[in-house]
C-alpha cells in the first residue's frame, strides 16, 4: 500500500523543522521520543529505531518510551522532546503544527501491505476495504 519512512516529527517551529531531511546525528542532544520495545499495537517501529542507531553510530536520549503513537505525537505537540516515528501518522494527528522531516543517514523505511491468498478473490467487502485503505494511506 505504501513505503514509509522512518521521520523526525517535531513543531512547525523547530529549528530542524526548517531543513528538508534530518541526519540521525542531528538529533544527538534531543530529548526523544519514540515507542518503547515490546509495545504492543506500534508494529515494529521500535526495532528499526534501534537498527537506525546501531547503523549510524548515534546515541540517543531516550526521553519517553510510549506504548501508543497517539502518546508520542501528543507529547512532542506539548514539547517535550522530538518524537522518532513513521511520517504517515501525521495524516491521522489532530496535532496541525506538527511536522514530519525524513530522517537520513541511514534512511529507514518499511512496507505496509494488504496480504492475501493468491487464488482467492478478495471478497466484494474485502474489496472495499482495499480501495479504503489505498485513498487513506495516498497509493
Amino acid at each position: 500500500l505504501i513505503r514509509d519512512q522512518l521521520s523526525l516529527i517535531c513543531p512547525s517551529d523547530d529549528p530542524l523543522a526548517l531543513r528538508e531531511q534530518v541526519a540521525w546525528a542531528d538529533l544527538a542532544g534531543s530529548r526523544i521520543i519514540t515507542v518503547r520495545a515490546g509495545a504492543h499495537n506500534t508494529h515494529g517501529i521500535r526495532n528499526l529505531v534501534d537498527q537506525a542507531l546501531a547503523r549510524s553510530g548515534v546515541q540517543l536520549s531516550l526521553a519517553y518510551q510510549v506504548s501508543l503513537f497517539t502518546t508520542a505525537l501528543a507529547l512532542c505537540h506539548q514539547g517535550l522532546g522530538r518524537a522518532v516515528l513513521p511520517a504517515f501518522l501525521l495524516s491521522f494527528t489532530s496535532h496541525p503544527r506538527l511536522v514530519a522531516r525524513p530522517l537520513v543517514e541511514p534512511v529507514i523505511t518499511r512496507d505496509i501491505c494488504l496480504l492475501r491468498k493468491a487464488d482467492t478473490p478478495l471478497t466484494p467487502a474485502a474489496q472495499a476495504f482495499a480501495e479504503l485503505l489505498r485513498a487513506e494511506l495516498g497509493d
